[in-house]
């Protein structure tokens, strides 16, 4: 049973792993956008981060709800 908590544990550090990777990716196309000049490929890059922006927010979001999940005691489950 002690490796159940190991399991959730990795997990979870993996996604953290994930959104953090995703962050930077999204910082870097910031970066990027902020030394362009071509506005069409400015607004490309802005979209792009935007993206793995998003994609982060959904990594914290599954943690958060398999937390809740994890929690709850549906009835009949």
């Amino acid at each position: 049973m002690t490796s159940e908590p190991n399991a959730r544990s990795k997990a979870m550090l993996e996604r953290l792993a994930k959104q953090a990777e995703c962050l930077q990716r999204a910082a870097r196309c910031r970066a990027h956008a902020e030394r362009l000049w071509l506005p069409s490929v400015k607004i490309d890059m802005l979209e792009m981060a935007a993206t793995w922006e998003t994609l982060a927010q959904s990594y914290a979001c599954s943690d958060h709800f398999k937390d809740f999940l994890s929690e709850v005691k549906l009835p009949g489950c």
